[in-house]
């Protein structure tokens, strides 16, 4: 009868400790959340792309629709698996040219946790029938930046720039050219990546994005803004350059500095799309 006891308390206590360590992964499993986006990394006349980051593994959902309050259509890609950081794209097809929409990203089932992640309501136009030419469309000053730590840097938020020359030992030199904040016909999206080392790295090239976040290690930080893919009335070249020794990327539309950069060890990249001269 002891033996029968024994045995049994021995299976209760084996039952408690795998639920309490069942407890414990849950409890160090990470909440799902949106640590970046949702944001529109193409409008096309009937088609468009969008994206989003996650904390975590998780659903790829995206409701949208015409009316904000009713967000009837739903399109969504392979659930994304991981434990770390994860980028969520999906593509919407079958949408009217100059035409508004509203969507809302959605991630469920996060990994270890179960749980699920709601951005709010944004909304895009896509391009064609009627849809603003870039020349009608506003514009907004590309802030240029620089430490001989980080290299430089580039936003077009005032605010972003002011902070980082205020706290992040960084210098403002002044403005680049101009940008779209919304995607236009002609124009194509700006990528912004940070790299581990703390330099930042912008392309129009989704793949080459990417495979710095996947291979590099770098991390998705959104959509600077709108650059024309081609040279458009008001537009001059944006030259790319990289330095391997120092890995600051390095972007100008002065011919004459490009080609003292190349002289100081840059390697010219070309040119990676065309900005505005003026606000206006």
């Amino acid at each position: 009868m002891k033996k029968v006891q024994s045995r049994r308390g021995k299976l209760l206590l084996l039952a408690a400790m795998a639920c309490l360590a069942a407890i414990l992964v849950f409890a160090q499993a990470q909440k799902l959340m949106i640590i970046n986006g949702p944001v529109v990394e193409s409008a096309q006349p009937n088609n468009t792309t969008i994206a989003w980051t996650t904390n975590t593994g998780g659903s790829t959902i995206l409701r949208y629709g015409t009316d904000q309050n009713s967000l009837s259509k739903t399109a969504q890609s392979p659930y994304k698996e991981g434990a770390g950081n994860q980028t969520h794209r999906v593509h919407i097809n079958g949408l009217q040219p100059g035409a508004k929409y509203y969507y809302q990203a959605y991630s469920g089932q996060g990994q270890g946790t179960g749980t699920e992640a709601t951005s709010p309501v944004s909304s895009f136009v896509t391009t064609g029938n009627g849809a603003a030419a870039p020349q009608a469309m506003s514009r907004t000053a590309l802030y240029r930046l620089y430490s001989a730590g980080a290299g430089h840097f580039y936003t077009s938020s005032q605010e972003e720039a002011q902070g980082v020359a205020a706290t992040g030992g960084m210098k403002l030199e002044g403005t680049t050219g101009y940008l779209l904040a919304q995607a236009a016909d002609g124009t194509v999206p700006l990528f912004r990546v940070l790299l581990p080392g703390g330099q930042h790295f912008y392309t129009v090239d989704a793949s080459e994005r990417d495979g710095a976040v996947k291979n590099n290690g770098g991390k998705f930080e959104g959509i600077t803004g709108y650059i024309a893919s081609s040279q458009q009335p008001g537009t001059t070249a944006l030259y790319r350059l990289y330095n391997a020794q120092n890995r600051d990327h390095f972007y100008t539309t002065d011919a004459s500095e490009k080609a003292g950069a190349v002289q100081q060890g840059y390697k010219d990249e070309g040119v990676a799309g065309y900005i505005w001269t003026s606000q206006q």
